[in-house]
């Protein structure tokens, strides 16, 4: 098998679905099955920035920069076309709608979908909207919540791949042994790969207004571009009662969380980087694909959710990641969960992937 990944990560649409993949990529490479990115030369540059990357890149000229309306600029055809007779081609994002799927499996390409939340079974609860069918060979959802997306309705040609054992987690963040939450002393600050709305520095300056005083991890990613506001804030707030580690694009996140006693973070995929290194958290939900995962993540008690789809409420945010600092009581709870739960991770999941993968190539 040859495997072929179609993804994307910019300021836009930030870098949640490029990383997942990247996961997946990892493996391959382990395992010695070569994989190669599909991607815009955006794209590229930020994979080829990745310590320890040593996969194959093919930068389409025809992407457009956010791809949110313009997926279809590559075409079914043309992606056919660059995929030899053994390829199995991996999709991961929302741009790539029902209409692109469906030129996909008219090509004739044997692909997989990266799924969140079923978007397409969403669509025929609109009025006067279709029902729209899944036609990717096989749909992949690892999060526990997948198993109450209905996918058994408009996916029934598809294989599904549901729940834990499907789950992709880095591979620094396999079996990791947590620090002890009393050898802890930061609160980790991570807004996912973009922070398109600029959260971090507003945090920053709502946490000095309220004088919290702890040690600050604030982590910003590849794709965000307010560092020039970040750092005159970080000027103007120089005497603040706490310290703050700025670190852009962090290449290794697991030591961060390891020694963070509490995180704030964008709910998404990094949810479950949290859990394995089981760190209380508060998920703050500004996309709606990422609610359902982070519901179940509440429900085991290791994390508190905000749901800001919106707009997030920066000075209410403040408020509970104060109070919750000081619950020295509650911290430990969510800590003691954490762990718990952090023994039901399961990290074979792209193992797991590839083995349907290659079932697929051969079929």
């Amino acid at each position: 098998m040859q495997l072929f990944i179609r993804a994307e990560g910019n300021p836009s649409i930030g870098l949640g679905h490029i990383m997942r993949c990247y996961a997946l990529a990892e493996t391959c490479h382990a395992l010695s099955i070569p994989v190669t990115f599909l991607c815009s030369q955006e794209t590229h540059d930020f994979l080829i920035s990745r310590h320890g990357f040593d996969c194959s890149i093919m930068v389409l000229q025809n992407t457009d920069k956010t791809e949110q309306k313009n997926a279809r600029a590559v075409s079914a055809n043309e992606i056919a076309a660059l995929l030899p007779q053994d390829a199995v081609l991996v999709l991961d994002g929302y741009q790539f709608e029902h209409a692109y799927q469906h030129a996909m499996k008219q090509a004739g390409i044997k692909f997989a979908y990266f799924d969140d939340i079923n978007l397409f079974y969403q669509h025929k609860l609109m009025p006067k909207e279709p029902e729209l069918k899944h036609c990717a060979d096989i749909i992949i959802n690892g999060a526990e919540s997948a198993f109450n997306m209905n996918y058994e309705h408009n996916a029934v040609n598809s294989k599904l791949c549901l729940g834990n054992q499907y789950l992709l987690l880095r591979r620094e963040f396999h079996h990791l042994h947590p620090t002890p939450i009393t050898h802890r002393d930061s609160l980790l600050i991570n807004f996912g790969g973009a922070d398109i709305h600029n959260y971090s520095t507003q945090l920053l300056i709502a946490l000095d207004k309220l004088g919290f005083s702890a040690p600050i991890i604030l982590v910003t990613g590849a794709a965000f571009t307010h560092q020039e506001a970040l750092t005159k804030s970080m000027r103007n707030l120089s005497k603040l009662a706490f310290s703050v580690q700025h670190i852009h694009d962090a290449q290794k996140m697991a030591p961060l969380m390891q020694e963070s006693r509490l995180a704030v973070c964008a709910a998404g995929g990094t949810q479950f980087e949290l859990l394995s290194c089981a760190t209380p958290s508060i998920l703050v939900v500004v996309a709606d694909n990422q609610l359902p995962a982070t519901l179940h993540a509440a429900k085991q008690g290791w994390s508190d959710i905000c749901e800001w789809q919106e707009k997030v409420d920066i000075a209410a945010l403040a408020e509970k990641i104060i109070a919750q600092w000081q619950d020295e009581a509650d911290i430990q709870s969510k800590f003691e969960k954490a762990v718990r739960h952090q023994q039901d991770l399961n990290f074979a999941g792209a193992e797991n992937i590839l083995k349907v993968l290659t079932e697929l190539a051969h079929s």
